[in-house]
Formats: C-alpha cells, sequence, structure tokens
C-alpha cells in the first residue's frame, strides 16, 4: 500500500472513531466525571494526613502567641503588644490557609473538573431528549392524521384491526354435549397476523403479586379489574397505564406515566374504552381454556392505549 493508500485509511478510522465518540459523548461525560469524583475522594484521602500536621502546627503556634499576649513579653524576653499578636495571628492564619488550599487543591481541581463534565454530559442528554420528544410528537401528529384518514374511509372496526394487526376469523371447533355426543361448533374469534406485541404488553404471571396459582380466578381477575378501569375511564375521563400495572401488581414503568386512554367521544380515533387484550391478543379460545385450567401459567396481556396522554391530562381529567 503507498503513502497515499495508508493516509486515507487512517483518515476512514479517525472520522470513524470521531462519530463514534461523539455519538458516545454524554455517556463519556458522565462516566469520566463519575471517575473523576472517585479520583478527587481518593486524593482528598491521601492529603489528609498533612493536612493534619498544617492544623496541628497552626495550634502550637496560636498557643505561641496567645501566651505571649498573655504575658506581654516573647520567649526571647522582647516586649509583646495586642497589636503584635494581631498581626501575628492574621499572618499564621493566612499562611496555613495557604497551606491547606495547596495540599487539597488537586482534590478540588479534579471534582470542579468532574462535576462540570457530568453536567455536560446531562446537557447533551437533554438537547437529544428534546430533539427525539420533538420528533415523537411529530410522528404522533402524523400518525394521528393518517389513523383519521383510515376511520373516515374505512371506519374504526378497520382502524383496529391494522392497528392491533388482528382480524377475524371463522374456526370450527369440536365440543361434546352432557349426552356424550360429539358435535362441531363454528366460532368467530379474533386472531393475530404477527407474532410481535406493543411495547406495552406484559405476562400476567408469577412475577405479579395479583397472581394465584389458579387460572379461573385469575381470568375472573383481570375482567373485574378491567371492568373497573373502563368504569373509572368513564368518571375520571383519564386512566394512566401505570395505574393498570400497579393494579396488576406489576413494577411501575417511565412510559407508563405518560400513556394511557381518555375518554373523549368526540374523538373518532380513541375507542373510548379500555381493553386489555385478553380475548384479541391470545390466538384462540384454546389458550384461555387452558390458562383456565392451569395448563397455562400466564397470559399475555396488551393494551389498547391512546397513547401519550401526559399533556392532556389536566385538559381531560375530570375529578383533579
Amino acid at each position: 500500500m503507498n503513502i497515499k493508500g495508508i493516509i486515507n485509511a487512517i483518515g476512514h478510522v479517525a472520522r470513524r472513531a470521531g462519530k463514534a465518540v461523539k455519538a458516545a459523548a454524554p455517556e463519556i461525560a458522565i462516566v469520566g466525571g463519575t471517575v473523576g469524583l472517585i479520583v478527587a475522594g481518593v486524593v482528598a484521602c491521601k492529603e489528609t494526613p498533612k493536612a493534619i500536621k498544617v492544623i496541628e502546627k497552626h495550634k502550637e503556634k496560636m498557643e505561641i502567641v496567645a501566651k505571649a499576649e498573655e504575658n506581654s513579653i516573647t520567649e526571647a524576653g522582647e516586649e509583646y503588644s495586642i497589636e503584635d499578636a494581631k498581626h501575628d495571628k492574621a499572618m499564621i492564619f493566612a499562611q496555613d490557609s495557604l497551606q491547606i488550599v495547596k495540599t487539597y487543591g488537586p482534590a478540588v481541581i479534579i471534582a470542579i473538573l468532574s462535576a462540570a463534565s457530568i453536567l455536560c454530559g446531562s446537557k447533551i442528554f437533554r438537547k437529544r431528549l428534546t430533539a427525539i420528544t420533538g420528533a415523537y410528537a411529530l410522528l404522533e401528529k402524523n400518525f394521528g392524521k393518517y389513523r383519521d384518514g383510515v376511520i373516515d374511509r374505512f371506519g374504526k372496526e378497520v382502524d383496529k384491526e391494522l392497528r392491533l394487526g388482528t382480524k377475524k376469523e371463522l374456526i370450527e371447533t369440536e365440543e361434546v354435549d352432557e349426552n356424550g355426543n360429539k358435535k362441531s361448533v363454528i366460532e368467530e374469534v379474533t386472531t393475530t397476523d404477527y407474532d410481535g406485541y406493543s411495547q406495552y404488553a406484559c405476562f400476567f404471571d408469577e412475577t405479579c403479586t395479583q397472581w394465584v396459582n389458579d387460572g379461573g380466578r385469575n381470568l375472573s381477575f383481570l375482567m373485574n379489574v378491567q371492568r373497573d378501569f373502563n368504569n373509572r375511564l368513564v368518571a375520571h375521563g383519564t386512566v394512566f397505564l401505570n395505574d393498570v400495572y400497579a393494579a396488576l401488581g406489576r413494577a411501575r414503568t417511565k412510559e407508563g406515566q405518560r400513556v394511557g386512554w381518555i375518554y373523549d367521544p368526540s374523538d373518532p380515533r380513541r375507542d373510548n374504552y379500555i381493553d386489555f387484550g385478553i380475548s384479541e391478543v391470545v390466538r384462540n379460545r384454546t389458550s384461555v381454556k387452558e390458562f383456565m385450567k392451569n395448563h397455562e401459567k400466564s397470559l399475555l396481556l396488551d393494551f389498547n392505549v391512546d397513547g401519550d396522554i401526559y399533556d392532556d391530562f389536566e385538559r381531560f381529567d375530570k375529578l383533579w
């Protein structure tokens, strides 16, 4: 490889490294600042014995001055006035203070620079978060316009099926009546077109404090909670996802503090009801039956949240 090729390769690597460092700048600044604070603490501890010696010598000097002031004479036999004592005390205090500053100076400087690094990293994080929030708001606005168009042309049911990835299907099942006779039953069920779920989906399982080892009781509990929150939605006007998580015995999340449901019948984009997805997310009725028979220990819930309702909370909440 010639010299020009080597230079171009080095430049390419440098540019890639620069982009990587720029992308990770907040993390580097915060981690570096945190490490710097730890180093400052170590340096301060290391210099503390020196500072203690300075303080001890300071006390000895001040005791000598106080004794000379009390006797009005120095150890050398010279006259010693109150003005001489004030002057010497000021000089001793200034010299020893400067010595303390020199002792702890490096640790203080490292701590200040580390704190500045952490603040700088936090500032970059805030700027990026502001940009992401703005982009999300624009995306949500455009998505709302898209949903309005779908609803106007195809109706709310089609919008719901496209949004949740569901569809209605007729499934033939076989049941046994009380006389032991088998018969075919055709049922309309809701199935999903894909394996993925929303970011707010969660399992109701052993990790939930409200879960019990009884499928029928768990399913009944979920239906009751869903009904109670629908009543609360109509009464209050708003429900946050974190409220539902808490009722299910799950940990709250940052996203759950912003997203939720708003009751506004005048807005065609809103379902105006809360659905845990018990009938829509589960692929077929057999899964529900297995859950109730305790063959399945968990049930996947996916919530039909309206999206980010934090900014509209005060406007729609009827009680607070």
